[in-house]
């Protein structure tokens, strides 16, 4: 049987008042059967907290959908502010803020449409009020800076200065943003510094300026904080900005291997894609690194050390340093850092060096040339 429009919608809010009946109710699907029935009110509210519920199990992307369904909502709803706790500006950097963790960014910077992405940026930051939100214009300015630096780039192939000078001295005046906005909220939320790191390397990457360490700083900044997501896309662009360095393939395969690790775990298909393609192009091996050999858990039996500490100290014998050894194995640098810290303390090492000679005397032929260490 078919259904008249009006029918649909009122089928869709009946199952919308029984799911809201039920001691089961899922925000996800009240979401969905109130807009769809046209009770933008109702459509609103359930968006948002579908959101929450989404983000609360890590789940982002489907996150972002229901918050991108709460904006196409808003202007529909009076008092929309009211109705869900949380102002427009702050629902657009919540929006951008899980965006940019999934790899996926707004929607308009993913499907290249530049222009859309940096309005849309630039409408958060005029709604917000002035002398609130500080936290909120850092992390807009950083979806700003990315719009600019991709839309400074496409001057630059079209060979047009007068777009490429307006494009440069926009990425200014957001990076000048930011830096005033970082020193309102450094004393009061840790991750200024860290969004500011990634502005910082956004601003670089406008100026066509590769500059690996910036990348490498914030996504240093973001590990600290334990937020894979954006570590993710930090170390993707420490790769991009290696290859366009010049650097050796072999060190910029370290930080995409990473970033790509990241994103197969946390399903961030567009971000995983973009490093792919940049893997294609600049021949990087995205491979997990061959572990010791056999002969390496050799030692670790003869060492008393588990598996993975094994692993450590066979990079450790070849110089990696503790965010080389995280790269290298996809973990945290803390965790490096105390996978060395028991190596140290089983072998009754003073240091590394000591580490590595105890390794290199036992096992002398399973550990790699000092040509092949990463930059």
């Amino acid at each position: 049987m078919t259904l008249l429009p009006g029918e649909r919608e009122e089928l869709h809010a009946r199952l919308a008042a029984e799911l809201t009946r039920s001691r089961h109710q899922v925000a996800a699907e009240l979401a969905h059967h109130w807009a769809a029935a046209g009770r933008a009110p109702e459509g609103l509210v359930a968006s948002v907290a579908a959101g929450r519920e989404a983000e609360a199990v890590f789940g982002l992307a489907e996150a972002v959908q229901h918050l991108e369904r709460a904006l196409e909502l808003w202007d529909l709803v009076p008092e929309a502010a009211e109705l869900v706790g949380l102002d427009l500006a702050a629902l657009l950097a919540w929006t951008a803020e899980l965006a940019h963790q999934t790899g996926a960014g707004p929607r308009a910077v993913w499907e290249r449409r530049w222009d859309d992405a940096g309005q849309a940026a630039g409408e958060g930051l005029r709604r917000l009020p002035a002398q609130e939100a500080a936290p909120l214009r850092v992390r807009l300015c950083v979806q700003g800076l990315r719009a600019q630096a991709e839309l400074a780039a496409l001057a630059r192939a079209r060979r047009d200065s007068d777009a490429l000078t307006d494009r440069l001295e926009r990425a200014l005046q957001l990076l000048g943003t930011a830096r005033e906005a970082v020193i309102e909220v450094a004393p009061v939320t840790p991750t200024a510094a860290a969004w500011q790191a990634v502005a910082e390397a956004e601003h670089d990457r406008a100026r066509a300026h590769p500059n690996p360490r910036s990348w490498e700083e914030a996504a240093a900044a973001w590990e600290a904080l334990q937020r894979p997501p954006i570590v993710a896309y930090c170390r993707w662009r420490q790769a991009e900005a290696l290859v366009a360095a010049g650097a050796p393939t072999a060190d910029a395969a370290l930080p995409a291997r990473a970033a790509h690790a990241i994103a197969q775990r946390l399903g961030a298909r567009p971000l995983q894609d973009e490093i792919e393609r940049l893997a294609q192009r600049a021949r990087l091996d995205l491979a997990p690194p061959r572990h010791p050999t056999d002969q390496g858990s050799g030692l670790g039996e003869l060492l008393g050390l588990t598996p993975r500490e094994a692993e450590v100290l066979g990079l450790v014998a070849r110089g990696y340093t503790n965010r080389q050894i995280a790269a290298a194995l996809v973990i945290s640098v803390n965790t490096a850092s105390v996978h060395v810290s028991h190596i140290l303390g089983k072998l009754d090492a003073q240091n590394r060096i000591e580490a590595a000679a105890i390794a290199h005397r036992l096992a002398p032929a399973t550990h790699a040339a000092p040509s092949e260490l990463p930059g």
